[in-house]
């Protein structure tokens, strides 16, 4: 679909039509649908009680992949008006810790984790391709950050907070979020930096009715990159639970990834078998009017986020929405991609083969596979008129890339050259590399040097002029 925005502001025009009533502002909206696999729980009956926590869950991922997720959480009662709280998360490689304070209308949290990408622990951008909006790094990486939330009586709760992504050889990745929240709506507003520079911003806003809850979701960056995002949540009979997404992704850095999807989720709760823990339900938390319970349509109860649990998911999203943001590296965020390697290696001979023609120079460079698969090539170097020295691979190619093939050109017709076709030490140095050769020629040809099978394929033609 050429315009992937369309389908989303049609649906955004039908929310108006359908939502009214009553609401609930809930933290882990856009959580995938996951299953608790088993769980612990622990508790004593002090005057200051302790509660404790221990579950494993599943859910499946963007590319249908099954990810474990294990939590422990801890809240020790401190008085009647304040609680101390310690979360530990792991999926994977990536680990997270929290540490939360509530104190009568206060709650202050801190947040520090890492791993090697943040796919897994991803809060608020649950669902949505790590790889939206760049190609990314595989790479260590470690987050922290904060948010406060306070609570002004009859009103609602006002938050605030900040995460910040870092990596070795990569920019700072920043996240800030303002949002207020009751139990009939919830407006965030997000701002997202790399080293300094803010590149985009952010919305969410939710409204629900008693058992129907909807929400949108926004991502605004630069060179005109976009995420827009609306679900539908409703509790069927037999504490069944219904998602319906409408999502647009558009980047005019990757076309080819331009689209709309639509997808449907449901899950059955059993029991025990709760998705949300036993925390969230009995621990000592301040009393809030603004935070109410729900009741599903088969008359039970489903309890709502409040106090530091709240405070923590939503930091957790910021996290993955900084890292989501920008790769860290801005020639990165701003690198055109195509899915295949083919591709990548036709666009850059159609740009630079009439140069090359014109000032009768050589140009070249490489094309490497990003770690999302997509793949991508180096700005074109400028040699001689029968010769180019390649750019310096830890120069040229980002950080965690894969050099998979080289280009060059033949520069202009000279009857002293073979200039249509690959020269033997063209070949030779594709072989001594152990990567395919691309070729773009004076008479507009599109060659490819196959080192699997050592042969040279013509794939089409290139401009010339």
């Amino acid at each position: 679909m050429r315009n992937p925005s369309r389908l989303f502001s049609i649906v955004s025009a039908a929310i108006g039509l359908i939502v009214a009533g009553s609401v609930s502002a809930d933290a882990d909206f856009w959580q995938s649908p996951q299953q608790t696999v088993s769980s612990g729980e622990y508790s004593d009956s002090s005057s200051n009680p302790l509660f404790a926590n221990l579950a494993t869950s599943e859910q499946v991922d963007i590319d249908g992949r099954v990810l474990r997720q294990h939590e422990v959480s801890i809240t020790q009662s401190l008085s009647a008006n304040s609680a101390l709280a310690m979360q530990y998360s792991q999926a994977g490689e990536q680990r997270n810790y929290v540490l939360g304070l509530q104190a009568d209308n206060l709650t202050v949290s801190m947040m520090r984790g890492s791993g090697e990408d943040y796919a897994q622990l991803g809060g608020d951008l649950n669902g949505v391709d790590q790889h939206l909006f760049h190609g990314g790094f595989k790479q260590d990486f470690s987050v922290s950050g904060y948010a406060m939330d306070y609570r002004l009586n009859g009103v609602g709760h006002l938050q605030y907070g900040q995460a910040t992504v870092a990596a070795d050889g990569l920019l700072d990745r920043r996240a800030r979020y303002l949002e207020w929240s009751n139990n009939k709506y919830f407006a965030r507003a997000s701002r997202f930096d790399r080293g300094g520079e803010t590149i985009g911003s952010g919305i969410d806003l939710g409204i629900a009715f008693t058992d129907k809850r909807v929400a949108l979701q926004t991502m605004n960056l630069e060179n005109d990159k976009r995420m827009q995002r609306i679900r539908f949540e409703f509790d069927g009979k037999q504490s069944r639970q219904y998602w319906l997404d409408f999502s647009a992704h558009q980047n005019p850095l990757f076309e080819a990834n331009n689209d709309y999807r639509v997808m449907f989720n449901f899950r059955t709760l059993l029991g025990a078998n709760k998705l949300v823990s036993y925390q969230n339900d009995q621990s000592p938390t301040v009393e809030d009017e603004a935070i109410e319970d729900e009741t599903t349509t088969d008359g039970k109860k489903k309890k709502k986020k409040g106090g530091w649990q709240r405070v923590a998911l939503i930091g957790g999203g910021i996290a993955a929405a900084a890292a989501l943001s920008s790769s860290g590296s801005a020639s990165s965020d701003s690198q055109i991609r195509f899915r295949t390697q083919n591709e990548a290696a036709r666009a850059v001979l159609n740009e630079v083969n009439p140069q090359s023609i014109r000032v009768n120079r050589e140009f070249g460079g490489w094309v490497f596979v990003n770690p999302d698969g997509s793949f991508a090539s180096s700005t074109a170097v400028q040699g001689e008129a029968a010769s180019v020295r390649l750019p310096d691979p830890s120069l040229s190619v980002p950080q965690g890339s894969r050099i998979t093939a080289s280009y060059h050109t033949h520069a202009a017709f000279d009857p002293r050259f073979d200039n249509e076709n690959f020269s033997p030490r063209d070949l030779q140095n594709d072989r001594d590399l152990g990567i395919d050769g691309y070729l773009g020629t004076p008479l507009g040809q599109f060659k490819l040097h196959d080192i699997e099978t050592d042969t040279v394929i013509t794939l089409g033609t290139i401009a010339t002029e």
